[in-house]
């Protein structure tokens, strides 16, 4: 495991109660046809994201599950936070799936995620091969 991280690029070191932190950097930019656009890992990479789950809120940012700086290790004020969140919602789309749907996303350029619900659902997830952009 310690060679595969380290080829990915991962820098890691196991904490207290076997807690793995990972620290990977990435420009958070993209080439996709000819054009940089962002990846979305900034916000469901951000520690603010954890603020509403008591397990984790009052943890500091960098002790959360998943925690995202700038490129010079800068924190993301949570007003910068709320201002990339309004963007992507001015643009989301919401998808209603009905029983034999199948929905295809790209993963990587795709933010995705599901809305809150009751009752039980079913779903499976099929995963591609991995692709190399550049």
């Amino acid at each position: 495991m310690t060679k595969l991280l380290v080829s990915m690029g991962y820098q890691f070191e196991w904490l207290a109660n076997d807690f793995l932190r990972l620290k990977f950097t990435n420009s958070g930019m993209i080439n996709y046809q000819g054009e940089d656009v962002h990846l979305h890992q900034l916000i469901v990479s951000s520690g603010y994201y954890w603020d509403e789950i008591p397990k984790y809120n009052k943890m500091p940012l960098h002790e959360r599950p998943c925690h995202a700086t700038w490129g010079n290790g800068e924190e993301l004020s949570n007003h910068e936070e709320k201002l990339i969140l309004q963007t992507m919602k001015k643009f989301q789309i919401n998808v209603k799936y009905e029983q034999g749907d199948i929905f295809v996303l790209d993963n990587v350029m795709t933010s995705h995620g599901r809305t809150p619900f009751t009752g039980a659902r079913k779903i499976g997830v099929v995963l591609g091969d991995e692709i190399t952009r550049k």
